[in-house]
């Protein structure tokens, strides 16, 4: 008699139905989070998709230089009155370095996978002065001159595809591979220079091309007393990056022109130092560093990530739905039933993704939407028993997911729109229900 009671008790209570429904989400909780780590993976895979294209063409160029370099010795006595030598570069920095670029972007598929790659045609005009060698405690004897370099580091050597030679003083001289100065930058490019205190002069001009191949991103480094960078391209998609935002910049569908100013007051490294200090400039210079990032919209990741943190939510304001069907209707929906209506949800998000890999996101949201809401309307004018009830369902999932590509479009407003939102849904719910007296319906279902 009491296990009857009891099991009468589990079907017909309400707080029994509220709590097979909590426990409903907890269970659908388990697909959103495959989803969540399913989308992660995907976008993993592209990540990695990226890397082995740039890894055969040219990974994201950065750029530092070009700069002179120095070696010079100073002499010590030890206890024993021998003289000790000790050798190390000093490194001196343009006082105004005009970099033009053309990046001609190219577009290349791994897979289902698109990445941008480039050849960047970079013209470089550097102007140096004599280098004011007292300022480092150092006298003219002290430096080796004869072994003066020039060098431009590039992380990337594999975006070189040619002989490289520049013009020193109408002097043509080449290029050698290989850093020169490993304490600012591991790997580049640098060639030998006259005798700079046999050839003595006010300044020195220092010019060179140099084509570059990379992907994604390029950089270059503020070194000049007076830095001015010209970029432009035919990709209509640019995001600027780094340190400085470009002074003038102009964004069209026949692709973008982009001019940067940078002095050297904004950049917080001198224009000369010893070597010994060149660990804690190198940070410093390559935290200096601005350029472009050539995007390809791949932002559906993101979207996809954000629109499953709402899944939780609009499976409960169709649950919530539901539940006042069976109040307010005396209608009995089984649990089973409020699943399968819960896992239609969770698999419009799988939908979502696997679609925006293939097709633009707009047009895979909308055929989501229209498979999601044509599945739940059909089986909900069965279950509801009217077909004016499932057609409430269809309004209502159609304005579920009308709002939610809405919040993933307003970015900057998402959440006010969404609390507003939410605030609504919750006075409208009370609002409805606010004359059902709660025990008597109880007592009505038992």
């Amino acid at each position: 008699m009491n296990q009857s009671f009891l099991e009468k008790a589990k079907k017909t209570s309400i707080m029994t139905k509220i709590l097979f429904i909590g426990i409903l989400m907890l269970i659908l909780l388990i697909p959103l989070g495959m989803i969540t780590d399913l989308t992660y993976e995907r976008e993993s895979r592209f990540n990695d998709a990226v890397w082995e294209v740039s890894d055969k063409w040219g990974s994201q160029q950065q750029v530092i230089g070009p700069i002179l370099s120095i070696p010079y010795f100073t002499e010590t006595r030890d206890k024993d009155g021998k003289i000790q030598r000790t050798e190390d570069i000093a490194t001196f920095l343009p006082e105004k370095l005009e970099v033009t670029g053309n990046i001609i972007p190219e577009v290349r598929s791994r897979g289902i996978f698109d990445v941008v790659l480039y050849k960047n045609a970079l013209d470089f005009k550097t102007q140096f002065e004599f280098p004011k060698i007292a300022d480092l405690n150092l006298q003219e004897n002290n430096f080796l001159w004869d072994q003066a370099t020039v060098s431009l580091g590039i992380p990337d050597m594999r975006g070189i595809k040619e002989d490289l030679s520049f013009n020193w003083q109408n002097q043509t001289l080449n290029f050698s591979p290989g850093a020169d100065n490993f304490k600012l930058f591991s790997s580049g490019i640098h060639g030998k220079i006259p005798n700079l205190l046999t050839q003595r002069a006010d300044s020195y001009e220092l010019n060179f091309k140099i084509n570059l191949n990379g992907s994604q991103e390029f950089e270059v480094a503020p070194i000049g007393k007076e830095t001015t960078v010209a970029i432009n391209s035919n990709w209509e998609n640019p995001s600027f990056i780094g340190a400085f935002l470009p002074s003038e910049h102009d964004i069209s569908e026949e692709g973008f022109t982009s001019n940067w100013e940078v002095s050297y007051f904004g950049r917080g490294y001198p224009q000369q130092w010893k070597n010994l200090s060149s660990g804690s400039v190198r940070e410093t210079v390559v935290n200096s560093m601005f350029g472009v990032k050539l995007l390809i919209p791949i932002d559906f990741y993101q979207k996809n990530t954000r629109s499953i943190k709402y899944g939780i939510l609009f499976i409960l304001l169709t649950f919530t739905t539901f539940f006042l069907f069976e109040v307010l209707n005396k209608l009995k929906i089984h649990p089973l039933q409020y699943l399968f209506v819960g896992f239609s949800m969770c698999v419009f998000y799988l939908l979502l993704l696997s679609l925006s890999e293939h097709i633009n996101f707009t047009g895979a949201y909308i055929l989501s939407t229209i498979g999601t809401v044509s599945l739940i309307s059909g089986y909900c004018m069965k279950i509801l028993k009217n077909k004016a009830r499932g057609l409430i369902m269809c309004l209502l999932t159609s304005l579920i997911y009308i709002y939610l590509f809405i919040l993933l479009q307003l970015e900057d407003y998402a959440l006010l729109i969404g609390s507003l939102s939410l605030f609504g849904v919750l006075a409208t719910v009370m609002y409805l229900t606010r004359n059902i007296d709660w025990y008597q319906v109880k007592e009505e279902r038992s």
